[in-house]
């Protein structure tokens, strides 16, 4: 059982995860963090990233929630999509979780639209 990791990309530049579960890699900008269910924990690309200091990958123990994710099944319990505490990559792992998979290019005010347009959706 691969457990979830708490990924942050302190490089300089973006970095790509592959994920399980989806059929294309998941883009960290610089400074950006997330949870993630990496593929292979042990790729040799994700253990230079380590050894250099641009990446930080942490294990989440079981039973904590992942910042920035929603608990399994908590819906709109996770605060309004434009609660100044949640950040862009809350609000994209929000996303994610309704199955929209925002650009990277996506402004914070193209994804407050489109989480509002996705609570309204829910209800």
């Amino acid at each position: 059982m691969q457990a979830t990791m708490q990924v942050t990309n302190r490089a300089p530049g973006p970095r790509l995860f592959w994920v399980r579960g989806s059929g294309a890699p998941r883009c960290l900008g610089p400074g950006e963090s997330a949870a993630l269910d990496l593929l292979d924990r042990h790729d040799p690309f994700l253990a230079a990233w380590e050894a250099a200091g641009e990446v930080l990958i942490e294990e989440i123990p079981a039973g904590r929630d992942a910042p920035g994710h929603d608990a399994p099944g908590a819906g709109a319990r996770g605060g309004p999509p434009d609660d100044p505490a949640l950040d862009d990559a809350a609000l994209r792992a929000r996303l994610e979780a309704r199955g929209i998979r925002p650009d990277r290019r996506w402004t914070r005010e193209r994804l407050l639209a489109e989480a509002r347009r996705g609570e309204e959706a829910a209800r």
